[in-house]
């Protein structure tokens, strides 16, 4: 449990993926106190996150294994991944430079790999996310490589395109990882497009964003001119999804 807590690494899905299999546990023993302290403490952790403020909001009214299931279903992006691939087939791009560390950018490139040629890894500092994606990336057969925070600009120029994700998103701004606006400010002076890939479980209404708290490192911004959100509903759940 303490591994989640500390996380400062993984995406935010990623994050509730992990934390649903914790609770799984929790249900199965009849720990029902401890699961909804952990649901709190989890929100209290990642106050930005709206993956987890969802889950949080989802799991009160009951905590049981079909709610579990059901909110996994809703973590399901491959409507996402298969309308940025086609978006980029039908734009012919080979290169892409990506921000952060993003489940949703790692398996869209994954399944893009056969017509990519390179793909350069901002490393996101302070935490270092970037290098965790570009690591992943390599893993999977992709020419990734790690490039430096300060020294983006020029190498941004060796692309055709920019992928950020977001933990937070309604429908003029969002929040993610300090950095993003000035990211997306110099695509748009080299006019590279840049694409936001997400998900509707990060959406949370505008009014609510605003009261957001948000840490150091997270920015909440407008969406920059030139970034397209790509995002769709996740695939519908069955009526017993419990397996």
């Amino acid at each position: 449990m303490s591994d989640i807590f500390s996380d400062r690494t993984s995406g935010s899905i990623e994050i509730v993926r992990k934390s649903l299999s914790f609770l799984e546990q929790l249900i199965l023993y009849d720990r029902m106190e401890e699961a909804r302290k952990f649901l709190d403490r989890l929100r209290e952790t990642f106050p930005a996150m709206a993956a987890i403020i969802n889950l949080h909001q989802s799991l009160q009214h009951p905590i049981d294994l079909y709610s579990i299931r059901q909110f996994e279903c809703k973590l399901d992006a491959s409507a996402t991944i298969k309308q940025a691939v086609e978006t980029f087939e039908a734009k012919q791009f080979t290169s892409f430079m990506t921000f952060s560390n993003s489940g949703i950018i790692e398996l869209t490139l994954k399944k893009y790999n056969a017509k990519l040629e390179k793909v350069l890894c901002l490393e996101s500092k302070p935490g270092g996310e970037g290098s965790v994606l570009c690591q992943r990336l390599q893993n999977k057969g992709i020419d990734a490589s790690v490039v430096d925070d300060s020294a983006f600009e020029k190498d941004m120029e060796l692309v055709d395109t920019v992928l950020i994700g977001c933990d937070c998103y309604c429908d003029y701004m969002l929040i993610n990882k300090i950095g993003t606006e000035k990211l997306c400010h110099v695509a748009y002076k080299q006019k590279k497009p840049v694409y936001c890939l997400t998900s509707q479980i990060k959406w949370i209404s505008c009014e609510n964003m605003r009261n957001l708290p948000i840490n150091e490192i997270f920015e909440r911004i407008p969406i920059p001119q030139g970034v397209t959100v790509i995002t769709s509903a996740a695939a519908p759940c069955s009526d017993n999804p419990c397996r």
